[in-house]
C-alpha cells in the first residue's frame, strides 16, 4: 500500500511535526510506504532529528509548484492545477492533504484532510462542497478549530491534537519563558508586550528572575525591536535555536507566558488565535507551569487555576505571575498537575488512539 502526504511545512515550533509524526505511523504501524511531498528538497535526516522521531520507511518527494499552490488561495481556483493535483492523488492508496483552504479534489481510493485552521472562510471554488466530499474524514488540530471548519465549511470534523512527547524536568531555576516566531503584523507573538511586563514587574520589586526568548527570525526588524527593548534587564534572546536548546530552556524554565491573542475579538478574528499551541503543551511537560493569554486553543491546553492561569490580559499575566514567584507551594502544585495533564492529554498514547479511530473509517 501506498500513502502521500503533502504537509504545509516544516517549522520548528508547529506544523511539520503532526505530519512527521503521521508519516512515521503509516509507514511503522500501518504497513504503508510512505511519500512526503515538499516544495523543496529535504533531507529526511533533519526531519527525524529536528522532531525526535524515527523515519523509517519514509521518502521523500520534492515537488515544489504542486506543495506550493496547494497553500497559495490565488492558485485554488485554476482549472489546470486542480487537474494536476487530481490525477496525482490517483497514484496513492491513501492521500493525506494538510491546508488551510478548500482542497482540490481528490481522486485517491482514500483522502483525508487535515486543517490547522479554515482560513478560507467564505469558499468561492466550484464545486467546492464537491471537493471536501472526496475525503473520507476531515481532521483538525483541535476543538477550536473543529468548531471554525464547522462554522465555515458546513462540514464536521475529527480531533488529533499534535502529539507532544514530554520533556524531562530539570532542577527549576527562576526563570520565564516565551516560545514563538520573530514576526510582525497580524502574525506577531507579542514578544514586545511581554518584554514590557517583564520589565515593568522588575521596576516593581521583581529581583533574582530572567526572562528567555526564543523563536525563529522570520522579520529582521521586528527582531532587531525586540533585541533593543530587552536591553538594561535580565532577558536573554535565543534566535534560531535548536530543539535541543529549547528543551534544556523548557526543563529549567518555571513560568511560560504565551501572548498570542492579546487584544484580539476572537469572533471577528479567530484566525489570530492560536489554533492549538504546541509550545504551551510542551512546555507543560516540563513542569513550566503557564501563564497565557486564555483563547483559542490554549483553553483546550490549560485549566485555569488548576494546571496553569488563562487570563484576559497583560496585567492578569503580571498578577499571575506574581502569584506564582510568591508561593512556591502553589508553583510546585501547579507544575506537577501540568506536566500530568499534558502528557495525559497530548501524549504519544493519546495520538495514538486518536490516530487509530481515523483509520479504522477506511
Amino acid at each position: 500500500m501506498k500513502a502521500g502526504l503533502l504537509p504545509i511545512g516544516y517549522g520548528v515550533f508547529g506544523l511539520g511535526k503532526m505530519m512527521a509524526n503521521v508519516a512515521n505511523s503509516l509507514a511503522n504501524c500501518y504497513g504503508y510506504e510512505v511519500e512526503l511531498i515538499t516544495s523543496h528538497s529535504i533531507n529526511l535526516s533533519e526531519i527525524s532529528e529536528r522532531y525526535d522521531i524515527e523515519m523509517r520507511g519514509v521518502n521523500i518527494r520534492s515537488i515544489p509548484q504542486l506543495v506550493k499552490k496547494l497553500n497559495d488561495s490565488r492558485y485554488l481556483y485554476r482549472k489546470i492545477n486542480h487537474l494536476n493535483f487530481s490525477f496525482f492523488s490517483r497514484q496513492f492508496d491513501l492521500f493525506w492533504v494538510q491546508t488551510s483552504y478548500i482542497p482540490y479534489l481528490s481522486f485517491s481510493d482514500s483522502s483525508f484532510l487535515q486543517v490547522d485552521f479554515p482560513f478560507d472562510r467564505s469558499p468561492r471554488a466550484n464545486f467546492w462542497k464537491k471537493r471536501l466530499d472526496s475525503y473520507q474524514a476531515v481532521i483538525a488540530n483541535s476543538e477550536f478549530t473543529q468548531y471554525w471548519i464547522q462554522k465555515y465549511w458546513g462540514v464536521a470534523s475529527h480531533v488529533i491534537y499534535p502529539p507532544i512527547f514530554p520533556i524531562i524536568p530539570a532542577k527549576k531555576k527562576p526563570w520565564i519563558l516565551c516560545v514563538g516566531r520573530f514576526v510582525s503584523g497580524r502574525r506577531d507573538k507579542k514578544q514586545l508586550e511581554l518584554i514590557e511586563a517583564f520589565k515593568h514587574l522588575c521596576d516593581n520589586g521583581l529581583v533574582g528572575w530572567q526572562f528567555n526568548i526564543v523563536g525563529i527570525i522570520q522579520d529582521q526588524n521586528y527582531f532587531d525591536a525586540v533585541l533593543d527593548a530587552a536591553q538594561g534587564y535580565p532577558i536573554r534572546v535565543y534566535p534560531n535555536t535548536s530543539f535541543n536548546t529549547l528543551a534544556e530552556l523548557y526543563a529549567q524554565s518555571s513560568i511560560f507566558w504565551h501572548a498570542v491573542g492579546l487584544g484580539i475579538n476572537p469572533e471577528d478574528e479567530p484566525h489570530r488565535l492560536e489554533h492549538f499551541g504546541m509550545v504551551t503543551a510542551e512546555a507543560m511537560t516540563a513542569k513550566c507551569v503557564p501563564v497565557v493569554i486564555g483563547l483559542g486553543g490554549q483553553r483546550e491546553i490549560v485549566e485555569n487555576n488548576y494546571s496553569g492561569f488563562l487570563c484576559n490580559s497583560i496585567d492578569e499575566m503580571e498578577i499571575y505571575t506574581t502569584q506564582l514567584v510568591e508561593d512556591k507551594d502553589l508553583m510546585m502544585r501547579m507544575a506537577n498537575r501540568a506536566r500530568l495533564a499534558a502528557v495525559e492529554k497530548f501524549g504519544s498514547n493519546a495520538f495514538d488512539h486518536r490516530l487509530e479511530k481515523i483509520m479504522s473509517i477506511l
